[in-house]
């Protein structure tokens, strides 16, 4: 069997890969996957003996600077300006797991 003639189970792909797709993307990935496949299983027969799998197309390198903060005031003045809720020269945000109580459709429409 070739990669062209194969089944591919779009249905178990979407499953595996936690996504809904559309009845029209299911078509199209029927249509375009078995061509995806076979480029990759022609790259497969690429030989590649001798080339350092960790080589790079450019000699550039990160450079990295010393992490030294910064007291940049007009930056953080700016920024506490826009945040709706402060406190001291720290932005107050809501926790995470903090627990809300859930209103009634009743409480939502009065």
């Amino acid at each position: 069997m070739t990669i062209h003639s194969m089944h591919i189970d779009i249905a178990k792909l979407e499953q595996l890969s936690k996504i809904r797709l559309t009845p029209e993307e299911h078509i199209m990935l029927s249509a375009q996957l078995p061509s995806i496949f076979a480029y990759v299983a022609k790259l497969q027969e690429v030989n590649t003996d001798g080339v350092n799998p960790a080589a790079y197309i450019s000699d550039l390198l990160n450079v990295w600077r010393d992490d030294i903060p910064q007291e940049d005031a007009t930056v953080r003045d700016a920024a506490l300006a826009l945040f709706p809720e402060k406190k001291a020269s720290a932005l107050q945000v809501p926790s995470v797991g903090a627990r809300t109580k859930k209103k009634s459709v009743e409480e939502v429409e009065n």
